[in-house]
């Protein structure tokens, strides 16, 4: 059994991507849960580069990803942040200790001669793992096989006994060694593999807790058994479902997955994503709206579901829907910035459109929609409700009176309920709702609107 290193005074969680690529909702929930637990906590949260593939990480990912972070709020010291590739002498040192304990051993074999011995073993009902040959090599054999050029992995001897450890999340797991077989810790270029460099690092920044996906759940026994060879300490790991498209398969771009960076850019807001991530495979009984501090004070393993999370983009736009209501008059005024010149009154427009608004990219629809002469009519729609040229005629000649004026004029032509009401919002606004009418009609201006009626009755001359 091992048990987790637990008697430091605080909690220290790390979130450690890979920087070939954007970070995806899935990654970002990751870091949202390590970060949520140290805060918690009142602990520490790391950020730790793994690029220790050298050509696809590129710097240009990590730069975004700790943007992506700190504008939804998870903050670190960047002065603390990790980048394995600048790692390589410390892991060296750690090899030469396995080496000199015979926890190691170089392994020579060709990826065709391991690719036909998985085959093999598959063929024959066995689960495939490496059959340890290199183990029985003589030192003059290692000597022969390296004088011919022959470059060698490190591979880390498992042994016979049983994995077994306490995961914070999912319980009680034990792994048979047997079942692993004896894995690589170093390639042949020199770089770490994940398994070795991940359990190091963890080590050695002081990590106390480790929070990912059960995709990872096979990799801890592997990791476990490097710390306890080293008399490393050992943190507490805790592994939940992964987050699932509505096909129940892994979640792709094809059945919803975007990026952190694409979702933020389309406008939507941190304090979206990370509720509505939060609760994502994470049950909270309260529909409220929290700041990062109140998701902290109600994140619980035990709250963690059992079974996979399905992505919901109607549940995230909720959350949006939530989000863009409380704005503040900051984040009002970074949005509107853009648009203030193409804006009659921006302290009656914004009051108008606010409520109708989900995200920040819908807002220069809503400015051509109140603002714009040459708006697309929906001629049929007026026509199903009664409309016809002479009706638009007798608007625009009451356009500017009194609100109560123009509906009057336009009763009297025996119009009423949804076919008075639905052709004049279309003409205001090209939609079947939104803002209130009268208040629209009091902020749209009236020259501009006679232009749009003046539109609207040539479009019906061409029936």
């Amino acid at each position: 059994m091992f048990p987790p290193f637990t008697d430091r005074q605080r909690v220290v969680t790390r979130f450690a991507p890979s920087p070939t690529g954007f970070i995806t909702l899935g990654n970002y929930r990751t870091a949202l849960f390590s970060y949520l637990f140290a805060l918690k906590h009142q602990g520490v949260f790391l950020l730790r580069i793994e690029d220790t593939d050298l050509e696809r990480s590129q710097e240009s990912f990590t730069q975004q990803l700790m943007i992506d972070l700190e504008e939804n709020g998870l903050f670190f010291d960047r002065e603390q942040v990790v980048y394995q590739s600048q790692r390589t002498m410390i892991y060296e040192q750690y090899y030469q200790e396995l080496i000199q304990k015979e926890k190691v051993y170089p392994c020579y074999c060709h990826p065709d001669e391991l690719a036909l011995e998985r085959k093999l073993q598959l063929a024959q009902g066995i689960p495939p793992r490496y059959s340890g040959r290199c183990r029985q090599l003589s030192a003059a054999e290692r000597q022969l096989k390296e004088a011919s050029g022959e470059k060698p992995v490190l591979r880390f001897f498992v042994g016979h006994d049983k994995i077994a450890f306490d995961d914070v999340i999912l319980g009680q797991k034990e792994f048979l060694a047997q079942d692993i077989g004896d894995f690589i810790i170093k390639k042949t270029d020199g770089q770490a593999t994940f398994f070795f460099c991940n359990a190091i690092d963890d080590a050695i920044t002081g990590v106390t807790h480790i929070l990912r996906g059960d995709d990872h759940l096979t990799n801890t026994p592997r990791q476990l058994l490097i710390l306890k060879s080293l008399n490393l300490p050992i943190p507490a790991y805790g592994h939940f479902p992964l987050i699932l498209g509505f096909d129940h398969k892994p979640l792709s771009k094809r059945t919803g997955s975007r990026s952190i960076k694409d979702l933020l850019g389309a406008g939507y807001l941190p304090a979206a994503l990370n509720n509505y991530l939060a609760r994502l495979g994470h049950h909270l009984i309260s529909t409220e709206l929290f700041s990062l501090q109140q998701l902290a004070e109600h994140f619980d393993f035990s709250a963690i579901a059992s079974g996979p999370a399905h992505f919901d983009q109607t549940q995230l736009d909720y959350w949006q829907k939530q989000a863009f209501a409380q704005i503040t008059e900051q984040e009002k005024d970074e949005i509107l910035a853009p648009y203030r010149e193409q804006i009659t009154a921006i302290d009656k427009f914004w009051p108008l459109v606010h409520p109708n608004l989900t995200r920040a990219d819908e807002l220069p629809l809503w400015i051509e929609r109140l603002h714009e002469p040459k708006l697309t009519f929906f001629i049929q729609e007026m026509m199903a409700h009664g409309w016809l040229s002479d009706h638009l005629i007798i608007a625009g000649d009451s356009w500017g009176k009194p609100w109560p004026v123009l509906l009057s004029a336009l009763k009297e032509q025996g119009l009423k309920g949804k076919n008075l009401f639905m052709p004049l919002r279309l003409l205001m606004t090209g939609l079947e709702d939104g803002p209130p009418l009268e208040a629209l009609y009091e902020y749209v201006a009236q020259d501009m609107m006679k232009q749009r009626l003046q539109g609207a009755i040539d479009a019906f001359k061409t029936l």
